[in-house]
């Protein structure tokens, strides 16, 4: 038996062709289960826009039921239904300008300028000890030595301070006289 196509919105398995699967998909059934699925995601503005371009259903309003359900291109909500999604979505609305102004009032422009004072001078001051770790040779002390953490090791194995290298004439080693 070949391999087949399982379709988890319909919870079916299809043969796996192109025609078969496609010919499914453009169904109404499938159709119709798929969008009831990402109907429960939908956010309230979506639903909203929607609502507002969609006219009454004529058939659902005069019998109370309607045979296209979700599919239906008409509106199976009253105007109070509508005007509680209107106010619900002003109410979302409100909140997030509310939170906005919040964040705003927290980081004035006094806090703003102390703060980019202060990044400032963190950035001057590591590129200031940048510039000088490049200027200065690399040197590392070998691990056994550190493990062993000998307060005071011979002047050819310590490491070099900032200090050692300001009066520093390095000796030219290319045998010409100075």
């Amino acid at each position: 038996m070949g391999k087949r196509y399982y379709c988890d919105f319909c919870d079916k398995s299809i043969p796996n062709n192109t025609q078969a699967v496609k010919k499914h998909n453009e169904g109404s059934q499938h159709q119709a289960i798929r969008n009831s699925f990402y109907s429960k995601y939908k956010n309230l503005e979506t639903i909203l826009e929607e609502e507002r371009e969609k006219n009454p259903c004529v058939k659902f309003f005069s019998h109370g039921y309607c045979n296209f359900g979700e599919l239906c291109r008409s509106s199976h909500r009253t105007q109070e239904q509508k005007q509680y999604l209107e106010d619900l979505y002003r109410l979302e609305c409100h909140k997030k300008v509310k939170l906005e102004q919040e964040k705003r009032k927290n980081s004035t422009p006094k806090k703003m300028k102390i703060m980019c004072e202060k990044y400032l001078s963190e950035c001057l001051n590591n590129k200031e000890l940048l510039a000088i770790e490049n200027y200065l040779p690399k040197y590392f002390i070998p691990k056994k030595l550190k493990i062993l953490n000998l307060p005071f090791l011979p002047p050819s194995l310590a490491p070099p301070n900032f200090k050692d290298f300001i009066n520093y004439e390095p000796n030219s080693w290319t045998g010409a006289p100075n």
